[in-house]
């Protein structure tokens, strides 16, 4: 099973990280942290990033759910926020 996160058109963002995946009885969350990096000068004078991630998965019988962590200060800890719950994926048994 593949889980494709697309993060669309971003400004100084590298790629995406993956934390540690958190399996439960019923849900497995992926949480997500973009790679970023500072530049000096308007954001303008280069075309956008596009970063993405493919996260590969045995076949699941539970629940997706995809976080990202939204903080922003550096050493600061994690501030995860739910961006999609993609329910259940897989229902052939």
């Amino acid at each position: 099973m593949v889980v494709v996160v697309f993060l669309g058109e971003k400004a100084n963002v590298s790629g995406i990280d993956l934390e540690p995946l958190i399996e439960g009885p019923s849900s497995i969350v992926i949480r997500i942290r973009e790679l970023t990096y500072q530049t000096a000068g308007s954001e303008g004078d280069k075309p956008p990033d596009r970063p993405y991630a493919f996260v590969i998965l045995p076949r699941l019988y539970k629940s997706v759910i995809l976080e990202e962590d939204v903080q922003q200060y550096k050493d600061a800890p994690p501030k995860w926020v739910r961006l999609a719950d993609l329910g259940m994926l897989l229902r052939i048994r």
